[in-house]
């Protein structure tokens, strides 16, 4: 059953978890630093850059990414440093899944990568969210407030994801 990432959300407040949505540019500089941890330095190519995160230069103001992100909407989906084998070592599908079950989880972001909203949430003590909530939203990334790992679920499910890297 397919739900919206606000769907999600409101499923978290109403479960007594605290989350605040980051502002336009507070996601901004959220994705460029999940791509400086994430991404080795040796594949930050501007195409991989540009796919990921919807820019070539993270240097944009908020009104050229946001005009690029218009312009492009294939661009944005931070799954495709996996697709692209920036990192390798990842645990893919199903493992992947367990993985992150098995992870512990305090204060966590999760980026809406599928909407041109640009939309991002800091969830606060989340160590009740599994694989099989997330299954029901398109194209998100959650990440460890402290960057130790991430995991994606793309919107191509059975052919991409879901991923999960830890540090």
């Amino acid at each position: 059953m397919r739900v919206s990432v606000e769907e999600f959300i409101a499923g978290l407040r109403e479960a007594g978890v605290e989350v605040t949505r980051l502002s336009p540019q507070e996601v901004v500089e959220y994705k460029n630093e999940w791509f400086r941890t994430f991404v080795p330095a040796d594949k930050d190519g501007g195409r991989l850059r540009a796919v990921c995160l919807g820019i070539d230069d993270d240097r944009l103001t908020l009104g050229e990414h946001n005009k690029d992100m218009m312009d492009y909407c294939s661009r944005g989906f931070l799954w495709y440093v996996y697709r692209d084998e920036a990192i390798t070592d990842c645990i893919r599908g199903g493992h992947a899944r367990v993985a992150f079950d098995r992870q512990a989880k305090g204060s966590m972001v999760l980026v809406d990568n599928f909407t041109r909203e640009n939309a991002a949430y800091v969830i606060k003590d989340a160590p009740r969210v599994k694989a099989k909530e997330i299954d029901g939203l398109d194209d998100v990334t959650l990440t460890a407030a402290d960057f130790s790992w991430t995991y994606s679920k793309t919107h191509e499910g059975g052919w991409f994801g879901p991923y999960f890297y830890k540090r």
